[in-house]
């Protein structure tokens, strides 16, 4: 049962959620179909959105494209990026709302005059007014955005359990990507309107057959933040596991090693920084420090910034 244990790995995986580059459609305002080509700009945002990927080192990326036009020339540049010719999955379940015959093809500027197309958001306030898409309201023949979010979420979760080890990109459109990231995050006020080749990045974290995702900005990534699991919680208070090897290995992963088996249990991204090094002295301090039964609140709180 210990080996068992011990060989439950915090196993760093990322999701990326890549907008189009520009479409003659977003030029013009209009709500985009499936045949809507990239301008000259879109190309070379595309282009960008590529090569911010490259900077993230991806690891063995599968990639899926929405069959849409635009997508599927964003994909053209995202993949030369990574040295790719063809995406592993073109899959309708990535693409674009679809706003029905009604709206489709006409001025997108006008959808905000649609009834109950917002809704105020939760932590509008009398003096300070705020909105967020209705996710429940459904165009005439259409979709609302818990619909694509139903269609959605399903098939991306799918590719994130058929490939623990192995980063997932996503080429896809704005509402599809609200819609995923109010999957992610729990709720559908905490998204925002996503750019133009804009990428969007989330850490996975598997714990055996199941699964939490987070996402990160620059300035928590830079100081070392994650999200993690009450389970991990739970693990780290085993009585088996009550002592500790600290490393922070040179490509800038912290890792806890347990001596019983000399399996790695927790594998945590960190950059190589001095965030890094302040990571790694606080851990040492609470695995040198601390109890067994107060071990697993002193590394989440100290080391992984819970």
């Amino acid at each position: 049962v210990m080996s068992n244990i011990s060989e439950i790995a915090f196993k760093p995986q990322r999701v990326f959620l890549i907008r189009h580059g520009q479409s003659t459609a977003n030029v013009g305002s209009i709500v985009g179909g499936p045949e809507s080509p990239l301008t000259d700009q879109g190309r070379e945002e595309a282009r960008m959105a590529g090569e911010e990927l490259k900077r993230h080192n991806l690891n063995n990326p599968v990639v899926v494209v929405s069959p849409f036009t635009r997508t599927r020339q964003t994909s053209h540049h995202v993949l030369q990026a990574l040295g790719r010719r063809t995406p592993e999955y073109v899959d309708p379940a990535v693409q674009e709302r679809d706003f029905g015959p009604n709206l489709t093809g006409k001025d997108a500027t006008k959808l905000k005059d649609e009834p109950n197309y917002f809704i105020p958001h939760p932590d509008s306030t009398r003096r300070r007014q705020m909105r967020i898409l209705n996710p429940d309201w459904r165009p005439e023949a259409g979709e609302s955005l818990s619909d694509v979010r139903d269609r959605a979420a399903p098939a991306l979760d799918s590719l994130i359990k058929k490939h623990p080890n192995r980063d997932v990109v996503v080429v896809s459109h704005g509402h599809t990507i609200r819609a995923l990231t109010a999957h992610f995050d729990g709720n559908w006020h905490s998204g925002r309107h996503v750019k133009n080749g804009e990428v969007k990045v989330f850490h996975v974290n598997h714990w055996g057959e199941s699964f939490t995702v987070g996402s990160l900005d620059d300035r928590q990534i830079a100081e070392g933040k994650t999200k993690v699991h009450k389970d991990l919680r739970q693990l780290l208070k085993k009585p088996e596991h009550s002592h500790w090897e600290v490393n922070v290995t040179g490509s800038g992963h912290l890792k806890l090693t347990s001596p019983l088996s000399n399996k790695y249990v927790i594998t945590a991204s960190t950059p190589k920084s001095g965030a890094t090094k302040k990571i790694e002295k606080d851990l040492r301090k609470a695995v040198k420090e601390t109890s067994a039964s107060q071990q697993a609140d002193a590394l989440i709180k100290k080391a992984l910034r819970k």
